[in-house]
């Protein structure tokens, strides 16, 4: 709008000229800015996808770092038991091989296997009496002869 006190403009083939080649200037940089954001963009574009293929990958890792982590709380409680099989089984070993008693300290001397001072050749006998030995052992009391008779439950009476 032209004010009262401003001199008209006065448009000229070479004002016309210059306003163009000034338009077209700011036209080509506008152009420039939009090819430059479009290639910053596809850029963009690719560091996207990359990003979420590497977190996908990361998260599938992460799963199955899991599940090991999962696999290897469960080894202490199996090493335990290994541990006490271990220890079983030697003290099997031990007590069949004679170097422990099958009671351990509480085994009465009658059942230990190797007896302190006893020779290797007296380890080797059989206990017991001979074969074919009638042998005498204590005898049962009849009725008659027992101070006192007890009947116990599930038991039947002779």
């Amino acid at each position: 709008m032209q004010t009262i006190n401003e001199k008209p403009k006065i448009c000229t083939k070479e004002w016309f000229a210059a306003e163009l080649r000034k338009s077209n200037r700011e036209l080509k940089q506008l152009r420039k800015q939009v090819a430059d954001e479009e290639r910053e963009r596809k850029s963009s574009q690719v560091e996207l996808f990359k990003l979420r293929s590497r977190n996908l990958n990361l998260k599938n890792q992460n799963e199955s770092l899991k599940k090991q982590i999962k696999d290897l709380s469960k080894l202490p409680d199996q090493l335990q038991e290994v541990i006490f099989e271990n220890k079983k089984l030697a003290k099997e070993l031990n007590r069949r091989k004679g170097t422990e008693n099958p009671y351990g300290l509480s085994t009465p001397s009658s059942k230990q296997v190797n007896k302190k001072n006893s020779t290797k050749d007296n380890q080797k006998k059989r206990g017991g009496g001979k074969k074919g030995h009638k042998g005498y052992g204590k005898k049962d009391f009849t009725e008659e002869e027992a101070d006192r008779l007890f009947i116990l439950k599930g038991e039947k009476p002779n």
